[in-house]
């Protein structure tokens, strides 16, 4: 005996299928509480990835969604740099996150993603400082969905006043990261794997990865 599970929506059409791992016809007759937990448990994953496959193609079809315009992305304010870095680290990585792309903005209207960037400066042996800046990506409803982490090692007191082109060098290389953690939040899902249970209706994939993607750059 095969089990069948289908999604339907609210208005009860049939949404799309997939099968669970066959039960022996004589454990399934005798509906122990074990058996329809295992074939459950088994089949969850199939029936999670067939919703995702479900809402991507849902959300493809609009053209309002991530999948058919460009991200509006606020890139907040820096904050902790000493010396111009807090106005000059938010100006470049405006300008570079733009030219990748998202429709950079600098209010919270409307915008699908939030980009914070922080810096720490930390005092090391040698006269030497250590800079360590995160840009973190947040989503609409504040929830984190990955960062880029910059650490680099500067002579002590070296931007306490002007960073000049060192923020053009720390935003051209941050931004690719955090553009990376963006495109990953509308990237379809992966195909089903090789030796995947048959799907009818709808076909079902692996659940989309929601984490971010960090980098470190020197």
């Amino acid at each position: 005996m095969v089990p069948l599970f289908t999604v339907l929506d609210p208005q009860g059409k049939d949404r799309g299928r997939t099968e669970g791992a066959p039960v022996p016809i004589a454990s399934w007759a005798n509906a122990a509480t074990t058996t329809l937990n295992d074939s459950a448990s088994e089949a969850a994953p199939r029936i999670a990835g067939l919703l995702t496959n479900i809402e991507t193609a849902r959300q493809m079809a609009d053209p309002k969604s991530l999948y058919n315009r460009n991200a509006r992305v606020m890139v907040a304010q820096v904050r902790g740099a000493p010396g111009d870095g807090n106005d000059a680290l938010t100006r470049e990585m405006r300008t570079r996150l733009h030219a990748l792309g998202p429709i950079v903005q600098t209010s919270e209207n409307n915008a699908d993603f939030t980009v914070q960037g922080q810096v720490r400066v930390v005092p090391i042996s040698g006269q030497q400082e250590r800079v360590e800046i995160q840009w973190i990506i947040h989503d609409a409803k504040g929830d984190d969905l990955g960062r880029v982490v910059q650490l680099n090692v500067i002579p002590a007191g070296s931007l306490n006043h002007y960073w000049g082109d060192v923020a053009g060098v720390v935003a051209t290389e941050a931004s690719g990261g955090v553009n990376d953690v963006l495109k990953k939040q509308t990237a379809p899902p992966p195909p089903p794997p090789a030796g995947a249970a048959p799907v009818r209706g709808q076909q079902a994939g692996a659940l989309l990865e929601q984490s971010g993607n960090s980098q470190a750059a020197r």
